[in-house]
């Protein structure tokens, strides 16, 4: 059994996290629970129609029902449990299934049991949200192995769940007594998770999809209601086509919905992509294939051959041995994916699953009078299964933008819900349609037309591997983040394509291989492994600083980060290097620079006049500067184009890992535009674009993305040294701004930040889409509330809002705006702060003084935030608004080994770090870059 090891996390420093692994144990016993649960209902289902006088067709509502609620329930628990948390979430859910647990075992009638199954739709709710619990808690090893012993326990109680209601069934005479068993362990869980699990601590921001979940929820009752009655009511009479009608108005405005809040129950647009919309279609005819046929073959095992003439009289015993293969078939499948997709693909191992799938269940329409021949049938059928159920998530990454694959993943299993729902409805008209003559008793032809269906969606999903493609783009030998991503020691790590990856023969920059670094010490290779020791550890997840901490960084990558006792057996020929007592923190992240500029008052017309080459060499410096500032990943929004970022990435250049937005996007006449009144000649292309309308502006991004920009800066207001605008006069309108977020997503999930100080500029921005706002001075409650609600973030940008203009460098124009605006900026800032917008730090560098980037935090702290939240919003907050959250901005094991060490205690002096003299060291990937003090000599 793997050990599930208790990380040092942001919720539980030290004990708590281990309290969290020792109850890994409990929540394992949930999870069994509820595969047990799930796996002994399609067995009892036959004697459950027996005793209430249930139609078979009303029996597949049984099942539809409770698919139905779980589709609704998993994005909705997932999304309440981040907000308030995961464990009062589990709470909810096992509380609601130990209610309909008990309903269905007590169940004398058709609705009550109806009921019970829909208050047992949050058990598909109870994984998602432990997951989500032991990823806050434990550290990523123990939080994967924790994840692998919670799904192994479902899958293993599924299995068994099938063959324990048969043996109960020899020993319990009633069917209503077999379910009372698993109804009390139910109960029990209830117990743990209220007195046994401890509370997830992370909480996100923003707002449930309400009206979402409650349109989707009537759309689909009554579409599936009006399915599965129409045979009895007549599919032209009234209420059929009423409950059609209601089922698309509700639809049609739920999609309307979903398009209009920040946080949908399902993403539309995402859903809709080319990449994603042939996965998502997949995995709805994988459910429809999986969930709605398990009831009809349940039905056809208990059915008399001696009255009926078809079926082979099982109880519930005999339905549960004939079930088992399938799902030991399944389990082979799912074990077999890894090594298959390794030779043909995913794509070639679902259509492998469809053709798997067809076949069974074309055998078993031709042949099922033997019991043997329905078990043949059922193995091929369970084995496609299990291809399909492994492969489907490997899709939808490949398929999803690097920066949304947990929204993706959450749509693939709602979409795979819902199609069991829908098929079971379907199904459910088939065998209330198709009945001996006087009766309500399915015929041998009803079933085996069911297996026809089941057979044709299986060909379907076949089909639709054909036309599933990746996200990723085609390799260009010219972009840095083209180049191989760092193993670590679970394979190869996915990383972004919008992000620049470290040199792919991980070889030294030209600093580190030629002599000593500027700072008179040679530097250690990244070959050579580095345990940073006896170090004050802030990880960068918000936790309780750990005193005597540690880092071991081997091939790039942080291998273990945590309390200085505790390290594992260190790799052959680690280096210590002895911190002595400073903090270890993660690289810095700066949200908002401008390497071009000269980092002063800004003469536009001196840079234009400038040659390119020049700016490039002017900008090395620099950002060598911002990289010995502490900062080791930079977004740049205006002035750096591709060649920057590869220079840095491939040695030529040292600095801060880049992220380039290439130049501004602006209205003529608004922030962009540096032209005097008088001046009809063209901008500099270097530092922005002008474009008027949404036409325009679609080409403009478009021309930006080509030329290789990792994000988008747009101009929505005016700014300080633009000479014919105001900073709260509006730039780009929200349909702009609109058009500019759409296509930028459609390239990989690109981000958008603008440039906002005044309030309409704001508003404009926070409702066209964008990621972030930067400077944001005059943001007011009404922008609060919306960025509050979509999670947009602030980029306060408060060292150039704290920098006084040289009125001897200044135009008097420009040196008018800023003192204003300065004012203006500290009236709002500290009460967007106060409100809990998320912020990100990001300086403006280039405009104020390079190599000062790290005073933003005192800024940050002077403005109401704690020195913690100042750190967080430098590092993993930043991190997060850069879609880069899984590969930096922590220091966490698998993340790629970027970190400062600074002189003393930043949570007691944070001014401290804005000294470049008190950032002893600074590596990135692993490579100490500065090491003012020779520690790593």
């Amino acid at each position: 059994m793997s050990r599930v090891k208790a990380g040092h996390g942001p919720a539980a420093p030290g004990p708590g996290g281990a309290r969290v692994a020792a109850v890994v144990g409990f929540l394992v016993f949930v999870e069994l629970i509820s595969g047990i649960l799930q796996g002994m209902m399609p067995a009892l289902l036959p004697g459950l129609g027996a005793d209430l006088e249930i139609t078979a067709g009303d029996l597949n509502w049984v099942s539809s029902a409770q698919l139905l609620a779980a589709a609704i329930s998993v994005p909705i628990f997932g999304r309440l449990g981040d907000l308030y948390g995961h464990r009062r979430l589990l709470r909810i859910a096992a509380v609601a299934l130990a209610v309909g647990s008990v309903l269905v075992a007590w169940a004398p009638s058709f609705e009550l049991l109806l009921l019970g199954r829909v208050l047992q739709g949050p058990l598909a709710a109870l994984l998602p949200l432990e997951m989500g619990l032991v990823r806050d808690r434990l550290s990523p090893q123990g939080a994967r192995s924790a994840i692998g012993l919670l799904v192994g326990a479902l899958t293993f109680g599924a299995s068994a769940g099938t063959v324990l209601a048969g043996l109960l069934s020899e020993v319990v005479t009633s069917v209503h007594g077999i379910l009372w068993i698993p109804a009390a362990a139910t109960v029990l869980c209830v117990g743990i998770v209220f007195f046994l699990v401890p509370e997830s601590k992370t909480r996100a921001r923003g707002t449930v999809d309400w009206a979402g979940a409650g349109l989707l929820s009537v759309g689909l009752a009554a579409l599936l209601l009006a399915i599965s009655q129409g045979p009895r009511w007549g599919w032209t009479g009234g209420g059929t086509l009423g409950l059609f009608a209601v089922a698309v108005l509700v639809l049609a405005v739920w999609v309307l919905v979903e398009l209009r809040v920040a946080h949908p129950v399902v993403d539309i647009r995402l859903t809709v992509k080319r990449t994603l919309l042939p996965v998502y279609g997949a995995s709805f005819l994988l459910g429809a294939a999986l969930f709605g046929s398990q009831t009809a073959a349940s039905l056809f095992l208990a059915s008399p051959p001696d009255k009926l003439g078809y079926g082979f009289g099982y109880g519930t015993l005999g339905i549960g041995w004939m079930m088992a293969p399938w799902g030991l078939m399944a389990f082979a499948g799912s074990a077999a994916v890894p090594r298959l997709a390794r030779v043909i693909g995913a794509r070639a191992v679902l259509a492998l699953s469809g053709a798997f799938m067809a076949a069974g269940y074309t055998t078993l329409v031709l042949a099922h009078a033997e019991p043997w021949q329905f078990v043949v049938a059922n193995l091929v059928i369970g084995f496609g299964i299990g291809l399909g159920l492994s492969a489907m998530p490997a899709l939808v990454l490949d398929a999803s933008p690097a920066d949304r694959t947990g929204i993706a993943t959450g749509v693939y299993n709602t979409s795979k819900t819902l199609g069991g729902s829908v098929s079971g409805a379907v199904f459910a008209a088939i065998l209330t349609a198709i009945t001996f003559k006087g009766t309500e008793i399915p015929t041998e032809s009803a079933y085996t037309t069911v297996w026809w269906c089941c057979a044709g969606v299986s060909l379907l999903v076949a089909a639709a591997a054909a036309v599933i493609v990746r996200a990723g783009r085609p390799p260009q030998t010219w972009t840095p983040y083209r180049s191989s991503p760092p193993r670590s020691a679970d394979g190869p790590r996915h990383v972004p394509t919008h992000h620049p990856s470290p040199p792919a023969s991980r070889k030294d920059p030209p600093s580190m291989t030629t002599g000593p670094t500027p700072e008179g010490t040679a530097a250690p290779t990244s070959a050579v492994p580095l345990l940073f020791r006896n170090g004050l550890l802030i990880d960068g997840r918000g936790g309780e600083p750990v005193q005597g901490g540690a880092v071991l960084v081997e091939d790039g990558l942080v291998r273990w980060a945590g309390p200085g006792d505790r390290w594992p057996e260190l790799p052959a020929g680690t280096r210590e290097i002895d911190v002595r007592g400073d903090a270890i923190l993660p690289g810095f992240i700066d949200c908002h620079v401008h390497m071009a500029a000269p980092g002063g008052a800004l003469d536009h017309a001196e840079l234009n006049a400038m040659p390119r080459s020049l700016r490039t060499f002017l900008s090395a410096p620099r950002m060598r500067q911002t990289l010995f500032a502490g900062v080791t990943t930079a977004r740049d929004l205006g002035g750096a184009d591709a060649g920057h970022r590869k220079a840095v990435d491939d040695g030529l250049l040292v600095g801060p890992r880049l992220l380039v937005a290439i130049a501004m996007l602006s209205p003529t006449g608004g922030h962009g535009d540096f032209r005097a009144g008088t001046d009809d000649g063209v901008t500099d292309p270097g530092m922005s674009r002008l474009a008027d309308g949404v036409d325009d502006c679609r080409r403009a991004v478009r021309d930006l993305l080509r030329k290789g920009a990792d994000c988008i800066k747009v101009a929505a207001t005016g700014g300080v040294w633009s000479p014919t605008d105001q900073p709260d006069d509006d730039g780009f309108l929200e349909d702009e701004i609109r058009t500019i977020t759409e296509i930028a997503a459609g390239h990989r999930g690109k981000r958008v930040a603008a440039h906002a100080q005044g309030r309409g500029g704001i508003l404009n921005a926070v409702r066209g889409g964008v990621a972030s706002v930067e400077h944001g001075y005059e943001i007011d409650d009404e922008a609060i509330d919306l960025m509050l609600e979509r999670g947009t973030f602030l980029v306060p940008t408060l060292t150039t809002a704290n920098t006084d203009p040289d009125p001897l460098k200044a135009a008097s124009w420009a040196y008018a705006k800023k003192k204003h605006w300065q004012t203006v900026a500290r009236r709002h800032i500290p009460h967007a702060i106060e409100r809990g917008v998320r912020v990100a730090m990001g300086t403006d560098c280039g405009i104020a003084a390079h190599g000062t980037n790290l005073r933003e935090l005192a800024y940050l702290v002077e403005s109401g935030m704690t020195p913690m939240a100042a750190i967080l919003a430098g590092t993993s907050e930043a991190a997060e608004l850069l879609g880069l959250a899984h590969e930096i901005g922590t220091l966490e094991p698998g993340k790629r080994a970027d970190l400062v060490i600074a002189r003393g205690n930043p949570l007691t002096d944070i001014a401290s770090l804005g000294k470049p003299e008190n950032v002893l060291l600074v590596a990135k990937d692993g490579v100490p870059y500065k090491d003012s003090d020779g520690l790593a000599a």
